[in-house]
């Protein structure tokens, strides 16, 4: 069953405002000959959340969300189980400006507080391995997050573009020993030589972090560690024919770091 209700007013021919919620819930029920595979699951989610625009020119204006959510998880397989609670709190400003017709800037920051508590104890197969076993994992653990990141869209000439940025990552709630952040540069070009040919240069940091609300359990890892970390590399060409007619070419290189 799921259950959605949206509200949007205007405050002011400048500042516009919605409310959004949202509640999931889902139960399954699976018989076997084997009891051991058995399954009874019950699922809840809910969020609520708020978003409030406000235009301080035509060129300029600022997004600001507050959002609150929790999710339960309780699934039992045969004898095993596999329960979580979780739950967060949190805050995200954005801004955005256009600026002297060849600069679109944005930049915003956000910030969570996750709550997360984890009982894990199934019977499934091992990784890499044909051979079955009980995996088990507990975790009772809360903590903050904080995000940002800023960007600039600069068009320098008709026929050149420029986009550069980076994002910044800190969580409060990694096991000891191990790096809290990270940070992540961006830059991309296009060039226009001829009118129908774009050509294309990125180069980028990016970081996929475990989050509270997302820790592997069925993995065995009960705790959060470093992001995993990818360097990208890509060119890329466009031509454009007649007709509405478009070419493309891109190729891709990237290196991958601390894989889970």
């Amino acid at each position: 069953a799921d259950l959605y209700g949206k509200i949007a007013y205007d405050l002011t021919d400048r500042d516009k405002r919605t409310l959004n919620g949202l509640y999931a819930w889902d139960k399954n029920r699976i018989d076997e000959d084997d009891d051991e595979n058995d399954l009874r699951s019950t699922y809840q989610n809910a969020i609520i959340w708020t978003k409030w625009r406000h235009f301080f020119s035509e060129r300029i204006w600022s997004d600001l969300f507050v959002f609150n959510g929790i999710a339960t998880r309780d699934r039992q397989k045969g004898s095993g189980l596999d329960e979580r609670e979780l739950g967060f709190i949190g805050a995200k400003g954005e801004v955005t400006a256009q600026i002297l017709k060849t600069h679109t800037i944005r930049g915003g920051v956000e910030w969570r507080w996750s709550t997360a508590e984890y009982d894990y104890d199934i019977r499934e197969r091992r990784a890499g391995i044909d051979q079955y076993g009980r995996i088990t994992a507990k975790v009772d653990d809360s903590g903050n997050e904080v995000k940002a990141y800023l960007q600039d869209e600069w068009q320098i000439h008709p026929m050149l573009a420029v986009n550069v940025g980076g994002r910044y990552l800190i969580q409060d709630y990694r096991r000891s020993g191990v790096q809290k952040y990270e940070v992540s540069p961006r830059i991309a070009l296009a060039v226009k030589p001829i009118e129908n040919l774009v050509l294309r240069g990125a180069w980028g940091l990016y970081h996929q972090p475990i989050e509270l609300l997302t820790i592997p359990v069925e993995d065995e890892i009960d705790s959060v560690g470093r992001a995993e970390e990818a360097t990208h590399y890509v060119i890329g060409a466009e031509y454009a024919l007649r007709g509405n007619f478009l070419i493309r070419a891109e190729g891709y290189y990237k290196t991958l770091e601390n894989l889970a």
